[in-house]
């Protein structure tokens, strides 16, 4: 009976750590801080997560830099020398794999594959429509995006199209998600532009946490008609 309760004791204090973890994981801020500047074509994304343990770098001033840090280990996935090794090993697997095809066989699978994606985006776009998943799912983005929003968010964007009519839906689109205009955000749209154009520039800063992503996807999974539109994906697939 004693090693009963001794290895129960055990057992309890394991799941305790790891439920005490996991909530941690969900609680720990991802903070993010967004810079962009479209007047001279420059500006960055950085993201820390777990006391910066992870980290996250997108810059496009001068050259392209993606980068991916865990730890001391890092990864620059527009490195030139990172792109090579891939394109190496890459080559020796298909040499391994000696596969040889024909130059018809290969665009009649390209065509079969595009005609295949049309068939499919078309069969989902009827499935939204049908069981109205941009009604049921709008608010429940809305609630999310008001709480990850920038705790910092200022800056001022022009913009103009071509097209008047596009503007007018770029704007459409942006008022769908209010919360952009209790920032210090200013949008103005130009419905007379001889050419496409965007001027301006962000600052943002803020943080959001895993938890905010979790009640996202339960309250999505809540929805009766969100679960039949998964529901239809998976039987058509």
């Amino acid at each position: 009976m004693i090693y009963v309760l001794a290895v129960a004791r055990v057992i309890g204090i394991v799941l305790l750590v790891i439920l005490a973890v996991v909530i941690l994981l969900l609680v720990i801020p991802v903070t993010y801080k967004l810079d962009v500047d479209f007047d001279n074509q420059r500006g960055g994304l950085k993201v820390y997560w777990l006391f910066r343990l992870f980290r996250f770098r997108l810059n496009f001033e001068d050259e392209m830099e993606l980068v991916l840090a865990i730890l001391f280990f890092s990864i620059d996935f527009l490195d030139e020398e990172w792109r090579e090794k891939r394109r190496v090993r890459k080559k020796k697997r298909d040499e391994k794999k000696k596969i040889e095809t024909e130059i018809e066989e290969v665009e009649e699978k390209i065509m079969s594959r595009i005609l295949r994606t049309t068939r499919s985006a078309t069969r989902v776009v009827n499935l939204v429509r049908e069981y109205e998943i941009w009604n049921e799912a709008v608010e429940l983005f809305q609630i999310f995006l008001f709480r990850i929003r920038p705790r910092e968010f200022h800056g001022c964007v022009s913009f103009g199209m071509r097209d008047p009519s596009r503007t007018g839906m770029i704007i459409g689109a942006i008022s769908a998600f209010p919360v952009i205009y209790r920032t210090e955000l200013t949008i103005v749209p130009d419905f007379e532009a001889e050419q496409t154009y965007i001027n301006g520039d962000i600052h943002a800063k803020g943080h959001m946490m895993l938890l905010h992503l979790l009640f996202l996807l339960v309250g999505l999974i809540r929805k009766k008609n969100i679960r039949l539109f998964i529901g239809e994906l998976r039987h058509h697939n």
